[in-house]
């Protein structure tokens, strides 16, 4: 019953064993498009490519498709991308940008909107299932990115983030993070919480 009145129009598509390339892709997405408010492809690396096609070469024609077709059936699309493995021996920054997508890019030049997750390692976790993540937008062709980076706790056992959130700043060349002061939170952000916790150490690296 609670499936029936909160996820009735939830679609659910498997890949299996056989091909899974952008028209598969397309027809799949077509069929349900009227039925549904958002797309989400989860991911993008998992599509197959055309054969003869190399890897980027493919990415780019399947960005360039779920670009069409959100144009054409007026609804989101969401892709979940991999980021490019960070070579040792230098700082590491907290959070990826548009150039650490993994493969063509066509990807970050196509996205309307690019929002980045990852660890904070900085932040004791304040109970054993809390994992305390960085969110920040990284990209956003309508309204521009402010540089903000919201820390948030990932709950395990229920896998979701919370609803509140801290707002901070990427410093020392994005290498660490500092809390906004109570003063310069923006007025949108009703989320926003002064965090309390523990910080292991302010520095990535």
């Amino acid at each position: 019953e609670w499936f029936l009145n909160h996820l009735s129009t939830f679609w659910s598509y498997y890949k299996g064993v056989g091909r899974f390339d952008a028209e598969t892709m397309t027809k799949e997405i077509l069929e349900i498009s009227e039925l549904v408010e958002m797309i989400v492809l989860d991911h993008l690396h998992y599509v197959d490519a055309r054969d003869g096609d190399n890897e980027n070469k493919s990415l780019s024609r399947i960005a360039h498709t779920l670009r069409d077709i959100a144009l054409g059936v007026g609804r989101p699309v969401i892709a979940v991308a991999h980021v490019r493995k960070r070579s040792g021996g230098v700082d590491k920054t907290l959070l990826p940008d548009e150039d650490d997508l993994m493969g063509s890019s066509d990807l970050p030049k196509i996205a309307t909107q690019i929002i980045a997750l990852a660890p904070a390692p900085f932040v004791d976790p304040p109970k054993w299932w809390m994992a305390p993540t960085l969110i920040s937008v990284v990209k956003d062709r309508r309204g521009g990115k402010d540089g903000l980076a919201a820390l948030v706790m990932f709950d395990k056992r229920n896998r979701s983030y919370t609803e509140e959130y801290t707002l901070g700043r990427l410093t020392k060349g994005g290498t660490a993070w500092e809390q906004l002061k109570a003063s310069d939170v923006p007025a949108w952000a009703r989320g926003h919480r002064q965090s309390e916790l523990e910080m292991a150490t302010t520095d990535a690296a």
